[in-house]
C-alpha cells in the first residue's frame, strides 16, 4: 500500500537537463529520455559503406543554424553481446555530411537518397575525420558523444512543410563491431517502461556474488498511464530484514553526493557498499530462504517521460561494520508516447545513391541533437 502512494511520486520526478539554447533534440519528446528502440545506422553499422539520411518535420517552424548533429548511444547490451557493462572502444570514421531543406515530407521520402535534398543541399563535412570517445552503457540516457561537426555551419530556414535533411556518408571506419544507436520508433503509442541496473553492488555473507536488483514495469494501460511494478533481487542474506529504497537521484541525496561508499567497507567481506540512489522512501521486506526477494504492485498510477531510482538494503551483520549490504541501483523510466511521424529515414549498407525507406508509420530513426 506504501509503494502505490510512493512509486507514482518518485516517477514524477523528471530528469530535464538544461541544454544550451541553441540545441535541439529530435524527437523532442527524449531530450531527457531514453527512446524505446536501438538501430545501428550510419557509424553504428559494422560495414564499410553505410549510409542513412533523416528528415526531421518536428524542425518546421524555427529557422537555425546547425553546426553539428550528435547522436548517443543506446543503454542496452553494447558492442552486440548482451553485456550491459562492457564499454565501447574509442574509434574514428572518415564520412560526409550533408544538409539541406528536405524536399519531401517524412511520409514521401524517396528510395533515391538525392530525391529527398532540397535545392540549398550543402556538403558540410567533405571525407573529415571524427572521432568518438569510449562509452559505457549504465543509467539512460546516455550523453550525445557522438558527436560530428561539420566543417561549415548549415542555415535552415524552417519554412512551413519543409523540414531539415541530413545525410551521412561513412567512407572508412576503425571498429569493427556493431554500435547500436539510440533510436525512436515511429507511430508507437503503447511503448513499454524500461530499466536499467547501474551503480556499484556488494556481497552479502555467505553467498558468491554479489547482491544484483533488477526491476520491471510491465505495460497494464499505457493510455490510462497505469502498469505493474516488480522487483527482483538475489544473493541477499537469507531470511533478512530488508527494505526497498526508492528516490528520484542517482546523483544527490540532500548534501550527500552519490554514489556514496560507506567508510570502511572497502576492505571489509561486503567489499565496498554503496548509496545509489537517495533514499525518499523506503518499502519493509523480507527475503526468503536463499537470499532472495520478490515484490509486485499492480496497477500503480505513473507519469509518463518520467524517471526513478530504487536500491535493496538487507541487514548482514557479518558483511561489514555497518552490518547493511547493498545492491546496485536500478533506473526505472517510464518511456513518453510517440505519436504521429515526424521524421523518416533512408539507410542502405553501400555507395549506390539508393537504399531502403523506412517511414510512416513504421519509422526507426536515430534520436539526433542539433548544435
Amino acid at each position: 500500500m506504501i509503494l502505490k502512494l510512493a512509486v507514482p511520486a518518485v516517477l514524477l520526478v523528471l530528469t530535464l537537463p538544461a541544454l544550451p539554447a541553441q540545441s535541439t533534440v529530435s524527437p523532442a519528446e527524449f531530450t531527457s529520455i531514453e527512446a524505446s528502440y536501438q538501430v545501428t545506422y550510419g557509424i553504428g553499422d559494422a560495414s564499410a559503406n553505410a549510409r542513412v539520411l533523416q528528415v526531421h518535420d518536428d524542425l518546421q517552424g524555427t529557422a537555425r543554424v546547425v553546426h553539428r548533429i550528435s547522436f548517443r548511444r543506446d543503454t542496452g547490451p553494447s558492442v552486440g553481446n548482451g553485456n550491459w557493462y562492457t564499454p565501447t572502444p574509442a574509434f574514428s570514421v572518415i564520412a560526409d555530411v550533408s544538409c539541406s531543406t528536405a524536399a519531401v515530407p517524412s511520409t514521401a521520402m524517396s528510395t533515391s537518397f538525392a530525391n529527398n535534398h532540397g535545392l540549398d543541399k550543402t556538403l558540410v563535412a567533405d571525407k573529415k575525420l571524427f572521432n568518438f570517445p569510449a562509452t559505457e552503457a549504465y543509467y539512460a540516457p546516455a550523453s550525445f558523444d557522438y558527436a560530428l561537426p561539420f566543417s561549415q555551419p548549415f542555415t535552415y530556414s524552417g519554412g512551413a512543410g519543409k523540414g531539415l535533411c541530413w545525410e551521412l556518408a561513412v567512407r572508412s571506419r576503425s571498429f569493427s563491431g556493431t554500435l547500436p544507436l539510440d533510436a525512436a520508433y515511429g507511430n508507437s503509442n503503447g511503448p513499454g517502461p524500461w530499466s536499467f541496473p547501474g551503480g556499484g553492488t556488494c556481497k552479502a555473507s555467505g553467498q558468491t556474488y554479489p547482491v544484483e536488483l533488477y526491476t520491471n514495469g510491465s505495460t497494464t494501460d499505457w493510455s490510462a498511464q497505469t502498469l505493474n511494478f516488480v522487483v527482483t533481487a538475489h544473493y541477499l542474506p537469507p531470511n533478512a530484514n530488508a527494505m526497498l529504497a526508492i528516490g528520484g537521484s542517482r546523483d544527490q541525496w540532500g548534501s550527500l553526493k552519490l554514489p556514496f561508499v560507506l567508510p570502511g567497507t572497502t576492505t571489509s567481506p561486503s567489499g565496498a557498499c554503496s548509496i545509489n540512489t537517495d533514499w525518499s522512501v523506503t518499502v519493509p521486506m523480507t527475503t526468503d530462504a536463499s537470499g532472495q526477494l520478490t515484490g509486485r504492485w499492480n496497477n500503480l498510477p505513473i507519469a509518463l517521460g518520467a524517471t526513478g531510482y530504487s536500491q535493496v538494503v538487507a541487514v548482514d551483520n557479518q558483511a561489514n561494520n555497518w552490518g547493511l549490504v547493498m545492491s546496485w541501483g536500478s533506473q526505472l523510466q517510464t518511456v513518453p508516447l510517440f505519436g504521429a511521424p515526424r521524421f523518416g529515414v533512408v539507410t542502405a549498407n553501400d555507395t549506390s545513391g539508393n537504399g531502403v525507406v523506412l517511414n510512416a508509420p513504421l519509422a526507426s530513426g536515430l534520436v539526433v541533437r542539433f548544435d
